[in-house]
């Protein structure tokens, strides 16, 4: 059976699709692609999800081609192959009514970053609104959501995401391997976290290097999610963590002029993988930075 072109309208919004379907294939085989450009969401999930009435708001822009036969995870392993964009705008969504499992552990993880710079040993909390960055986080509702990637040999390969509130900005790469259960299928997802600048300042995570009109302060990468769909779980780099615990305490002592603020920045750059420019070492690697030095005295080799 094939269907093209469809067109119609949505809300006024307009979609085309394409849709070729044999239904002669145990679990159908399918090719479909899809157009669909500033869709209102807020009729759709009053309509469906009547429980979460006035939750979301905005348009949604979509494209997608998707090829496969069946629907179960062992047959979507074996077929399922495409790539798909989505973008969401103006969602005003409140962190509190997310659904999404993977999504409330990167909350939980945004807003347990003071306690995490101040003690990279704690454990992120299992539950959203335990201090930290909570309260900022609920008056600042996620106002977009985007997700582009392809499919393909077993696997979806996530190109990028991004999830944004005026309050943090969360962007993330990765894969996602396919399994006969589908909620079993995992994940690895390195993520990258910017604070708003105002709270970035308050905490004293604003990188030195970071422009002046940037809205947002991009923090050093520190956290993975694993784990599976169904059971995502945080990997969170100490390291890195450590290393912005050390930049925050080193810009402080710097500010009194003294040389110790200097040294425990630049131990702070290495820990996080960063490097200021005025830390550059000269042509011919003469001019290390004291960090560099006092690193050397404890891993150089002494001479016999």
């Amino acid at each position: 059976m094939l269907v093209d072109p469809c067109k119609l309208a949505l809300n006024g919004a307009p979609v085309s699709t394409k849709v070729d379907l044999d239904l002669g294939v145990p679990g159908y085989k399918y090719d479909v692609a899809f157009n669909a450009q500033g869709i209102p969401l807020a009729p759709f999930v009053n309509t469906f999800q009547p429980e979460r009435k006035g939750q979301i708001g905005g348009a949604m822009t979509a494209q997608a081609k998707i090829s496969g036969a069946g629907t179960t995870g062992a047959n979507l392993k074996k077929t399922l192959a495409g790539q798909f964009d989505v973008n969401s705008t103006n969602l005003n969504l409140s962190v509190v009514n997310i659904r999404s499992t993977l999504l409330k552990r990167v909350i939980n993880v945004v807003a347990t970053i003071p306690e995490l710079v101040k003690n990279p040993a704690s454990v992120v909390g299992a539950v959203f609104g335990k201090g930290g960055l909570s309260e900022d986080l609920a008056k600042s509702p996620i106002d977009t959501l985007t997700v582009r990637g392809v499919v393909g040999a077993g696997k979806m390969e996530l190109q990028q995401s991004v999830v944004q509130s005026a309050a943090f900005k969360a962007e993330a790469t990765g894969t996602l391997a396919l399994a006969d259960v589908l909620t079993n299928s995992t994940i690895h997802f390195p993520v990258s976290i910017s604070l708003n600048r105002g709270m970035a300042e308050k905490f004293g995570l604003v990188p030195a290097n970071t422009p002046t009109n940037e809205a947002y302060a991009k923090l050093p990468d520190f956290v993975t999610m694993t784990g599976t769909v169904g059971d995502p779980k945080e990997q969170i780099n100490k390291i890195a963590l450590a290393g912005t615990a050390f930049k925050t305490v080193g810009s402080i002592v710097g500010g009194f002029g003294g040389k110790t603020g200097g040294i425990i920045k630049n131990a702070g750059d290495l820990l996080t993988g960063q490097r200021s420019a005025t830390n550059a070492p000269a042509t011919g690697g003469t001019n290390q930075s004291p960090a560099n030095n006092l690193l050397d005295q404890f891993f150089k080799p002494k001479k016999k």
